[in-house]
């Protein structure tokens, strides 16, 4: 009875289905939901094609399959909204046409080919990612991805995403790296979720570029340790720390563009500095619920400059000197307080005998620690 308004209809593939195949399906939009049934015969890797064009069902399920095996739904009709594809095992290739939001769902352990258009859409990979190279293009709209996460994850292929959702599985490492972290740079907020205390997420030499972004883990059970690109700690880059007591972000400084628009509940600032530069400088104005500063003095030719702006009271500071006169320059949030405080630990020198040079003007208790 398609006068009705859960109506559906089911495509069921043969079991013992093992060649390519192209099919026409043709389903009037009086038709809700159209389920498509693959096959799991698993003996060799086969595409099934099904020209959707005239499939106007605001619904697609497809079930079964396994993964070596495509099914391949070109381009859709534009009546269809919502494809779920999250029980299917196979590779999911398809291209929306609808002109508002959609939402597409597909099985993430698998080499999915997903684009859609000028909506606000949702596009979900289910199951545990790994390190699957997924084709995404969100195109037009404000898109968001959703993945779990629980190895290197590769983000290479996904474009025009402006939010991706990243749930990191319990007890285990998320990772992503500038070599395969496109999708990541491009993205305007990466929410990091999920997790318990043996869980992390980690990234390599990460630079947002120009993109104006938010690495949020305020809804993250685990550690937090990303280590980014020289000066991406700028002016186009919000953190926020998780739960845990050990988030951890560390850089290589160069220059002075090194002022984050915020970042919030993380505890270990990790700075290294560029072999040779003598200018250079971070400042926290903007930086809250920072416990350790640590600050790494590269071995050079020549001594190198680091300078702190707005220390909080109770951060404390770790320095290892690499070359005779490597200039700590530490200006303190409270540098007009009578009783301003610093602490600070030396790590370690070059060889016997370095000096370093330590600017820090306006404190009056100077605690000095050797480890």
């Amino acid at each position: 009875d398609e006068t009705g308004s859960d109506d559906s209809i089911s495509l069921m593939y043969a079991k013992e289905a093992d060649t390519a195949s192209t099919v026409a399906v043709k389903v009037a939009s009086t038709v809700e939901t159209v389920n498509i049934a693959a096959t799991a015969e698993a003996a060799g890797a086969d595409t099934f094609t099904i020209t959707s064009t005239n499939l106007a069902s605001g619904n697609i399920v497809v079930t079964g399959g396994h993964s070596a095996d495509t099914l391949a739904l070109g381009t859709l009709n534009k009546a269809t909204t919502n494809v779920d594809a999250s029980a299917y095992k196979g590779i999911l290739t398809a291209t929306t046409a609808a002109a508002g939001a959609v939402t597409v769902s597909a099985n993430g352990t698998v080499a999915n080919t997903i684009t859609t258009g000028a909506g606000g859409d949702t596009i979900t990979l289910a199951g545990k990612l790994g390190t699957t190279a997924d084709t995404i293009d969100a195109a037009g709209g404000t898109d968001t991805l959703n993945v779990t996460a629980n190895a290197a994850t590769d983000f290479t292929n996904v474009s025009n995403v402006e939010t991706i959702n990243i749930t990191v599985s319990s007890g285990e490492t998320a990772s992503f790296a500038t070599s395969a972290d496109a999708g990541l740079v491009a993205a305007k907020t990466i929410n990091v979720l999920g997790g318990n205390s043996l869980s992390k997420l980690t990234t390599a030499g990460f630079d947002d570029g120009a993109t104006a972004q938010t690495i949020d883990a305020s809804g993250f059970n685990g550690d937090l340790d990303l280590t980014l690109a020289a000066d991406a700690l700028d002016a186009e880059m919000t953190i926020k720390g998780g739960s845990s007591s050990s988030d951890k972000v560390s850089l290589v400084v160069a220059g002075v563009d090194n002022k984050p628009a915020s970042m919030t509940g993380v505890e270990t600032l990790a700075v290294t500095s560029t072999d040779g530069d003598a200018a250079s400088k971070v400042d926290l104005t903007n930086v809250t619920g920072l416990t350790k500063l640590t600050t790494t003095f590269v071995t050079d030719s020549a001594a190198e400059k680091v300078e702190y702006a707005k220390v909080a009271t109770g951060v404390t500071l770790e320095v290892t000197s690499a070359e005779t006169a490597d200039n700590l320059v530490v200006g303190m949030t409270d540098a007009s307080a009578a009783d301003t405080t610093l602490a600070l630990t030396l790590k370690a020198f070059g060889t016997a005998g370095d000096v370093l040079n330590l600017d820090a003007a306006g404190v009056e208790n100077l605690n000095i620690k050797n480890s």
